[in-house]
């Protein structure tokens, strides 16, 4: 009996040794590669800054029910992406209350002057509103001019009042 218990053991041992190297020959590698790049697209004149100078409010344009001020044409460039590329741009900024998402509400102290931006003329259709996406699909080239026109105006039947002006608007730029 001691006979077969040791034959028994010494088979369960040789057994596991035996299972253990054909667990071995079982294994693998698994090997990840991949390559961090540069981004894909330039940017350029995205940083716009304007003096608009002094301003009465007894001029002409004050008296106006959206009365412009000053309009000034601007042009943010994409660059070095791949041709056909979708570039998204996404405007966030201060805008009036009731459902005036393209109208900027001005941060500085003067009253009843607004900004709006666009993509040209001054249509509604052709109006930035705050949130939204707008798309843009480069070139053959690989670039795309993203028109930024600022028209500076009356809001509304608001009354000007003197103060400063100060419109903040941020562009989040989306591209591969």
């Amino acid at each position: 009996m001691k006979k077969i218990f040791c034959a028994a053991a010494l088979s369960t041992v040789m057994g596991l040794a035996v299972s253990q190297s054909v667990l071995a020959d079982q294994t693998g590698n698994i090997h990840f590669t991949g390559a961090v790049t540069p981004n894909t697209c330039t940017l350029s004149g995205q940083d716009i800054t304007h003096d608009l100078g002094a301003f009465s409010t007894s001029d002409a344009w004050t008296a106006i029910n959206f009365g412009v001020f000053k309009t000034i044409s601007d042009v943010i460039a994409v660059s070095d992406c791949s041709p056909g590329e979708s570039v998204v741009m996404t405007p966030t900024f201060n805008a009036h209350s009731g459902g005036n998402t393209e109208k900027m509400v001005n941060d500085g102290s003067a009253e009843g002057v607004s900004l709006t931006l666009s993509k040209g003329a001054l249509s509604t259709s052709n109006r930035y509103s705050t949130g939204v996406d707008y798309t843009f699909k480069t070139n053959n080239d690989g670039s795309v001019s993203i028109p930024m026109t600022q028209t500076y105006w009356r809001y509304s039947n608001e009354q000007v009042t003197a103060g400063d002006i100060n419109f903040n608007a941020t562009f989040a730029f989306t591209y591969p």
